[in-house]
């Protein structure tokens, strides 16, 4: 289950990340709301999910002790590199629009689709714990 304090408004405070809705890609964060085509970033972006489904959302969002440290090494390195990819497609001069940019994505999500959002942003939040125990 979501918890309560994710919300949908945190998007423009973070740091800018993939999410991905109905099979489309998105960059979104500060600063960032847009389409994602890059094939790289998406690559990346795969080998993301396909770690933390080895290791299991209910393991990482517990901040489980018996995860194995080789997939919590490969899930911090994946996520990093989708970190990466996302900031580095920020443009300073859509910097003041990107606010409004988003409301109008959510706005046009369905419910399903903003629960789908919520629970990416979750994951994004319980990965970040360990990447930032990492630094």
């Amino acid at each position: 289950m979501i918890e309560e304090f994710v919300k949908l408004d945190d998007l423009y405070k973070k740091n800018p990340f993939i999410y991905e809705i109905n099979e489309d890609y998105y960059y979104i964060g500060h600063g960032i709301c847009q389409w994602c085509a890059s094939h790289d970033a998406l690559d990346w972006f795969k080998l993301y999910r396909e770690a933390l489904d080895r290791i299991g959302r209910d393991k990482i969002s517990s901040r489980s002790s018996d995860i194995v440290e080789e997939d919590l090494s490969v899930l911090v390195r994946y996520y990093r590199k989708v970190m990466a990819y996302s900031a580095s497609n920020v443009e300073e001069s859509e910097r003041h629009t990107y606010r409004n940019q988003i409301d109008k994505l959510i706005a046009s999500f369905s419910e399903i689709q903003k629960s789908e959002l919520l629970r990416q942003m979750k994951d994004y939040e319980n990965v970040f714990y360990y990447h930032r125990r990492r630094l």
